[in-house]
């Protein structure tokens, strides 16, 4: 069955969940699992760069958060807010189907679960995935990004600290609406 490795992660990550919801409950970050490419043992996450040294992705606000258009495996153009407080970069469950269902996020590409705080210091267990490629703003490609997978559908998509640690420098320009992102 096509869906099958999904599925039975999915429900590993569900049982999990209805497991671990503990408040008071501390995450261990040696237990973090490495980021693997399931693709070729060369690959890395990286940036491919363009010929500038900064490359400027256009934000909009919505309720104070910097929201920036991002093309997920080539396949699902989202607005996902810009968040330098969040330490994974986050996709649903949704969207998590349908690009298993495009056959871009791959079995290789489910990464294991893991345990995740909140800042409400709720405690949970998601998916973890390689997405093999984000587009930001049209401009900058980053690839082989560690995502977690939230069940809720509602939860916002986030561009977390798995994105923004691979860029050496990064300035928002509050007056023209841009993201610098320094890559050289």
């Amino acid at each position: 069955m096509k869906y099958q490795r999904f599925i039975i992660a999915l429900a590993l990550v569900a049982l999990g969940f209805s497991m671990e919801s503990c408040n008071g409950c501390s995450s261990n970050k040696d237990e973090v699992t490495p980021l693997i490419s399931p693709y070729d043992e060369d690959d890395e996450i990286g940036v491919e760069l363009p010929d500038a040294d900064v490359v400027d992705v256009a934000y909009t606000e919505q309720s104070n958060l910097k929201i920036v258009q991002v093309l997920i495996n080539d396949r699902i153009n989202k607005e996902m807010i810009f968040d330098t407080g969040a330490s994974y970069t986050q996709i649903t469950l949704k969207e998590a189907q349908y690009l298993y269902s495009e056959g871009v996020l791959t079995d290789d590409d489910i990464l294991g679960a893991e345990k995740f705080g909140d800042a409400n210091g709720n405690i949970t267990v998601n998916m973890v995935v390689n997405l093999r490629r984000l587009v930001l703003g049209g401009k900058l490609i980053i690839s082989n990004v560690k995502a977690t997978v939230v069940q809720n559908g509602d939860a916002p998509l986030l561009l977390g600290q798995t994105v923004l640690k691979e860029l050496p420098q990064y300035t928002v320009d509050n007056e023209n609406k841009v993201i610098k992102f320094k890559i050289k």
